[in-house]
């Protein structure tokens, strides 16, 4: 029985289910008509795509459709041009955005007038200024449909924002807005919708901002936006902020009244309202930071503040705002004051209050109170802790001990503390000028859950303390303690922010301590910044030099790849603190007060850090040479010739009267003018080889002149970047010579010639990126080089195959205005070469069938063998050029050919590689790249991250991407060499960093590596 029901019912079911609507039956038939007809979306038939539409046609029907009244077929037209053609139009958007505005004129119904008008804003933003002018000009016009517009007040958003956009673009000026425009303004200001208000904000805004404006239009705009600011909607009160921070950016933008009304901005329940609320209150400080201001903080009228001070305070007291976002901008901002008082800025880094107390005259004063307000019961004042850093900016102060009448404020904030106690008095009646959480603003910023604000906080405490060398010493401790930041980046901001101010104080022990712990920081950026800082760093005892010291030695030995930042840094600090050195070399030399020491290895790398420190302390301290052997002079010597910027020259060694044989005084990197001259006369001597009579006796001459050159750069590193450019120039210029020699006058091998024009053009491209600070000179020289170099390997490729001549024809002009394109940013060219592109491009300017008659293998050799490259007449700047180069720390040279890398084939492997760059700019450093060759020939580019270029693009941390997609028998050796990336018309030059600003090897590192089979 229970199933015949069921049955029974579910049979009643599918009969309703069958039903249909039939009061709707005529009308979804006469929409399924319609859309068949117009061919919206047809069906396919097995595979076949469907038919693309034009915007155009889309948006035409459109039109058709709201002529006729027909809402829905509208509806969907709009639908499928909003979805397949509005994100990606390129094609037809005039006659697109006439028929856009012809639709929303004609149309009658609201929403899909508002979805043109909004459609027509997405299309214009992303067209020219021309377009902005005509649509503006026919929406403004007085007759025609479009007259209308201004008249439907549900248009008003849309019309505004096009207007407020038409402004920002430059296409309409604001003495041109009609009346009716304003009047639609100030309808929408007024209306309930927040998105009509908005509108009407922005729009006044653009009208008085992309103008010339004057004080009346500017007071008028600020007292709109102040009244805006206290709208109901969020909304509204941001569109409204937003302006004021605009116009507060204009000179007399915003009057010192309008601060009270954005102070109270900033407890606002917005977080972006907060934050732009803090950014003009900024600004408020910076331009009246002298004015006297009631405070912000107090009940009383008679506590006059600075305005920058009340400022500051405020800014202080969003520090523990419950949004990250304004924290972090709050901590920001505090470092970008200008002036502040000393006072309020020692209240950032203290918790104990500040009150306003009345004296004997009856005027406001400011003062602190000495026991925290927050303590729950009464006693003894506090001494202040005494600052871990000594300064000579600290003065001697006398504390007195005294019971004080204060007691927890744990009433009403700012609320007066009655006296208490049978010594008070009227004079004590006190009130708070700051609020609870100003009070040690930094210390909850440090202290803050994230990042952000941590980071925030030590950039702005670093800032400030740079101006202000009381107040450095103070927050000196502060800083020190975020070392011991779990975030890198913290850690890294707050050495950063440390380094300047070490200056102000000296380092104690505790402190020595606590900063010598970044050392061992397994991030190189953290233990590189602490060197800086060290070296930078005044100790106040023989104890803190031998910590250091010895911290020093031990993260030597624990990476071994920081050998020359190490050494960097020991010679800094030996210098700056001789006098604490001295009473440590016998330890650090292991030297015996009886008997003689034996004499150490001069490769051990520990023993020429304690020997940098040493000498560098020696050539500041004259009593140190008499605690040191004969030994030690010697390899004091050889350090002098090996590295003369680590060990600075010793005066007493210097002087041949002072009873010390064998030291003599090293080469001053100082140059002067006369030292420079000999490279001029070697330039000179290479230009006079051309009057030599034979091809082979000026290559000779050239020959010499390069060994010349290549002493020079051997034994005298000032001078050593400047000759090897000379040694780069004789050799392109004898492949120039020869080269024309055997294509243009046909003594060689031609075919064979190809391969030797693209080495040379390597070459030139090496001497062109491996130098920087060249003369224009020079540059344009080696750019009409490589101009004449590529056509001569246009001619030999028409002489073998003279059936691509048309080809050729192209790849000339190619390269010439590939030559045009470079001479603007080097140098002017030479006479010679603009008459060779002229004479080239005079005889090209033929018709295409006559054009291989006109230009030919024999026209093509002559223009080339009278235009040849000449060397410029002079060499100026001699001293300015410097040679590109790095020195590759990480892998160690030695060790990754013991041990080699071992990984699975087919899968990448991560090799660290670390080094320091020199003399690269902004445009080398994108340019730069790792190239991994393989022992197969394969060779493959790596561009590290740009993250990875760290200290101003003086050094490269990387991870280099080595793989192999086979296993190999036996491990095998990789290069890695540091390169440049040169981009030409044909194909991409990859230039190798030089290892040594005088030597000419590439800088790179081998290391063995070994892809294996998965066991």
């Amino acid at each position: 029985m229970v199933k015949a029901d069921n049955r029974e019912v579910s049979s009643q079911t599918q009969k309703k289910r069958k039903l249909h609507d039939v009061t709707f039956s005529g009308e979804v038939k006469r929409v399924k008509q319609d859309l068949e007809n117009i061919a919206l979306t047809p069906r396919r038939s097995g595979g076949s795509a469907y038919p693309s539409r034009r915007a155009v046609e889309v948006v035409s029907d459109v039109l058709s459709r709201l002529q006729v009244g027909d809402r829905q077929i509208a509806s969907i037209l709009l639908r499928e041009f909003s979805i397949e053609h509005l994100p990606t139009l390129t094609e037809d958007i005039p006659q697109v955005v006439d028929l856009i505005i012809t639709s929303a004129s004609v149309t009658t119904y609201d929403q899909i007038a508002r979805e043109l008008l909004r459609m027509l804003l997405c299309i214009l933003r992303r067209s020219e200024k021309d377009l902005w002018t005509t649509v503006l000009k026919r929406l403004l016009s007085e007759t025609g449909k479009e007259a209308t517009l201004f008249t439907r007040s549900y248009l008003d958003d849309g019309l505004l924002l096009l207007l407020t956009e038409g402004l920002k673009q430059g296409a309409m000026s604001s003495e041109c807005i009609p009346v009716r425009v304003l009047r639609c303004a100030d309808r929408s200001l007024h209306s309930l919708s927040h998105i009509f208000r908005c509108a009407a904000i922005g729009f006044h805004v653009a009208r008085v901002m992309h103008s010339r404006p004057d004080a009346m239009s500017l007071s008028v705009l600020e007292k709109l936006l102040c009244q805006m600011t206290t709208d109901m909607d969020s909304r509204v009160r941001l569109a409204a902020i937003e302006g004021l921070s605009l116009l507060s950016g204009v000179e007399d933008g915003v009057s010192v009244h309008t601060y009270n009304t954005v102070k109270n901005l900033v407890g606002d329940s917005r977080r972006e309202v907060r934050i732009l609320a803090l950014r003009i209150i900024l600004v408020f400080a910076n331009k009246f930071p002298s004015l006297l201001i009631t405070s912000t903080f107090s009940k009383s009228s008679n506590v006059k503040l600075q305005l920058c001070d009340d400022a500051f305070n405020i800014v202080c007291d969003a520090v523990n705002d419950q949004e990250v976002m304004v924290r972090t901008e709050a901590a920001t901002i505090l470092g970008q004051f200008h002036s502040v008082s000393d006072a309020f800025l020692d209240q950032t880094l203290d918790k104990k209050l500040m009150k306003s107390v009345q004296d004997s005259t009856g005027r406001e004063q400011v003062r602190k109170v000495h026991q925290s307000r927050f303590a729950m019961t009464q006693g003894p004042e506090r001494l202040p802790r005494e600052s871990r850093w000594k300064s000579s900016y600290q003065s001697l102060q006398s504390h007195k001990q005294s019971s004080s009448s204060e007691w927890s404020s744990g009433k009403e904030l700012n609320a007066r503390c009655p006296p208490t106690g049978p010594g008070a008095s009227s004079d004590d009646d006190t009130e708070s000028i700051v609020p609870h959480g100003a009070c040690g603003a930094f210390v909850s910023a440090l202290e803050d859950e994230f990042s952000s604000v941590r980071r925030a906080a030590v950039y702005s405490l670093g800032q400030l303390a740079a101006t202000r060398p009381a107040f450095a010493t103070t927050a000196l401790d502060h800083l020190a303690d975020m070392f011991n930041d779990e975030i890198v980046e913290v850690r890294l901001d707050s050495i950063a922010a440390l380094t300047p101010l070490i200056v102000h104080g000296e380092l104690q022990k505790e402190q020595l301590e606590t900063i010598l712990k970044c050392l061992d920081d397994a991030i190189i950026d953290s233990r590189q910044a602490l060197r800086q800082l060290l070296s930078k760093a005044q100790f106040a005892d023989a104890e803190c030099m031998r910590l250091c010291s010895r911290a020093l030695l031990n993260c030597l030995h624990r990476f071994p790849s920081d050998k020359n930042q190490i050494y960097r840094c020991l010679s800094e600090v030996g210098a700056r603190h001789a006098v604490f050195v001295h009473s440590m070399v016998r330890e650090l030399l292991g030297l015996h007060p009886v008997y003689d020491t034996r004499e150490q290895q001069i490769d051990d790398q520990f023993y020429i850090a304690k020997l940098i420190l040493v000498l560098n302390a020696a050539a500041n301290y004259e009593p140190i040479i008499s605690l040191l052997p004969q030994c030690v002079l010697k390899h004091y010597r050889f350090l002098r010739a090996a590295s003369p910027e680590l060990v600075a020259p010793i005066k007493v060694l210097a002087n041949p009267g002072n009873g010390t044989d064998g030291v003599v005084q090293p080469p001053s990197t100082e140059l002067s003018s006369s030292s420079w001259d000999v490279l001029v006369d070697t330039y000179e001597r290479l230009q006079e080889t051309s009057r030599e009579p034979t091809l082979a006796d000026r290559n000779a001459l050239r020959r010499y002149i390069a060994e010349d050159a290549n002493a020079i750069s051997a034994y005298n590193e000032p001078l050593a970047s400047a000759a090897r450019f000379i040694v780069s120039l004789c050799e392109i210029s004898s492949a120039l010579e020869s080269l024309s020699q055997v294509v243009l006058r046909g003594s060689g091998d031609v075919a064979d010639a190809s391969n030797t024009i693209c080495q040379e053009l390597v070459r030139i491209r090496c001497a062109d990126h491996q130098f920087a600070g060249l003369p224009p000179q020079m540059s344009s020289f080696l750019v009409e080089a490589e101009l004449f170099l590529s056509l001569l390997e246009l001619f030999v490729e028409m002489t073998v195959a003279p059936q691509k001549h048309a080809q050729i024809v192209l790849s000339i002009r190619s390269v010439i205005t590939e030559a045009k394109r470079q001479w603007p940013s080097v140098g002017a060219p030479s006479d010679q070469a603009l008459a060779l592109i002229d004479d080239i491009l005079e005889s090209l300017e033929g018709s295409t069938a006559e054009l291989q008659k006109i230009f030919s293998i024999g026209k093509f050799g002559h223009l080339l063998l009278t235009h040849a490259p000449i060397l410029p007449n002079s060499f100026p700047d001699v001293a300015n050029i410097r040679s590109k180069w790095a020195q590759i720390s990480e892998p160690n040279r030695d060790l990754s050919l013991e041990k080699p890398v071992r990984f699975l084939a087919g899968l990448p492997c991560g090799v660290k590689l670390m080094a320091s760059l020199h003399n690269l700019d902004e445009t080398d450093l994108r340019n730069l790249r790792i190239e991994v060759s393989y022992p197969d020939n394969r060779v493959g580019h790596f561009r590290p991250p740009l993250s990875d270029i760290r200290m101003n693009g003086t050094w490269i941390s990387t991870m280099v991407i080595i793989t192999s997609s086979e296993a190999w028998t036996d491990a095998a050796d990789v290069t890695l060499t540091l390169v440049l990336r040169s981009h030409s018309f044909k194909k991409d030059i990859f230039v190798p960093l030089l290892e040594s600003p005088s030597g000419a090897q590439p800088s790179s590192v081998q290391l063995r590596v070994h892809p294996m089979t998965r066991t």
